[in-house]
C-alpha cells in the first residue's frame, strides 16, 4: 500500500521527525513518502501558533530536515505572498502546497498513492503502536469502510481522490467565510478580549472549516466519512496541551465534552 504523508507547518522538535521516521520505517508492506511546505525557522516547541515570532527564531537545519522529507518546500513569513492573511489561511495554504508536491511526485513517477495522511511535523506519533497504525491503514482495504476519518484539524486520513479535495480547503476559505454560520461566529469573536491576539476569525476556526468542508465534499461525491477519536490520541493531545499528568487528570472532564466519539 502506497501512502503519502502531508506534513506542513512549523518544525518545533527534530525528535518528532525521528519518531515519525522510526515508526513508519517499522511498518512492513507499506511504502510511505513524506511531503510538506514548512517554515524555514525552528520554533520553540512550547510556543503556541498565535505567539510564534519567526523573525527571532533560528534557521532550520536544512540538511537534517531534507533527509526526512521526500519533497519539501520552505517558506518564510516575510516572503509569503499571503502575509496579510490570518494564520488559519496560511496553515491550509501550506497544506495545499504540500499536497501539490505530492501530486508532482505522482506525475513524475507514474504512480498513484492509495491513501493520503495529513498530519503536522510538531506532532509526535509515540501514542500509536505499529499494530494500531497498521490496523487503521488496512481498514481502508475494506470496501465497506469509511472514505475519510479525522481527528480535529491536524490528523486526517483518507483515500487519494477525496483527500485531494479535502486538503485543498484553502481554495474555499473565503467562500466559506461568506456563509451565514461563519459570519455569525466571526461577529461574536470580535467582541472577545483576545480577538486581535488570537490571529483567527473565531475560536476553533480551522476545526469548524475542516468539518464543514469534509461533510460538503463527501456529500457532493457520495462518500462516507466519520470523525474518529482514538482514545490514545485523545490522551496524547491532553498531555501535550497541559504538560503534566496531574494537570491532564484535572482537565479530562472538561475536555471530554469536546471529544465526542463521533459527530452525526
Amino acid at each position: 500500500m502506497k501512502i503519502a504523508v502531508i506534513m506542513s507547518g512549523y518544525i518545533k522538535n527534530y525528535d518528532h521527525l525521528l519518531s515519525w521516521s522510526g515508526l513508519l520505517n517499522s511498518l512492513e508492506g507499506f511504502d510511505f513518502k513524506i511531503f510538506g511546505c514548512c517554515y524555514d525557522r525552528y520554533v520553540n516547541a512550547r510556543t503556541w501558533a498565535s505567539d510564534v515570532d519567526l523573525s527571532n527564531s533560528p534557521m532550520l537545519d536544512f540538511d537534517f530536515v531534507d533527509k526526512f522529507y521526500t519533497k519539501i518546500k520552505y517558506v518564510s513569513e516575510e516572503s509569503s505572498e499571503h502575509c496579510n492573511e490570518n494564520r488559519i489561511y496560511k496553515q491550509w495554504k501550506n497544506v495545499k502546497d504540500g499536497l501539490t508536491l505530492c501530486k508532482e511526485y505522482e506525475k513524475e513517477n507514474s504512480l498513484k498513492f492509495d491513501l493520503i495522511f495529513r498530519s503536522r511535523p510538531d506532532i509526535n506519533l509515540n501514542y500509536l503502536t505499529p499494530n494500531e497504525l497498521i490496523e487503521i491503514f488496512e481498514n481502508f482495504n475494506n470496501s465497506e469502510s469509511w472514505d475519510v476519518v479525522w481527528k480535529k484539524d491536524w490528523e486526517v486520513l483518507g483515500r487519494n481522490q477525496i483527500m485531494t479535495k479535502i486538503l485543498s480547503l484553502v481554495d474555499y476559505y473565503h467562500e466559506y467565510h461568506n456563509l451565514p454560520c461563519f459570519i455569525e461566529k466571526a461577529e461574536k469573536h470580535k467582541k472577545s478580549e483576545n480577538y486581535k491576539k488570537s490571529g483567527v476569525r473565531f475560536s476553533m476556526e480551522s476545526e469548524a472549516l475542516l468539518h464543514y468542508h469534509i461533510k460538503n465534499q463527501c456529500q457532493i461525491n457520495g462518500l462516507k466519512f466519520k470523525r474518529k477519536h482514538w482514545s490514545r490520541i485523545r490522551r496524547s493531545y491532553l498531555h501535550r496541551a497541559y504538560g503534566t499528568y496531574n494537570k491532564m487528570l484535572k482537565n479530562i472532564e472538561m475536555f471530554n465534552s469536546k471529544f465526542p466519539k463521533n459527530i452525526k
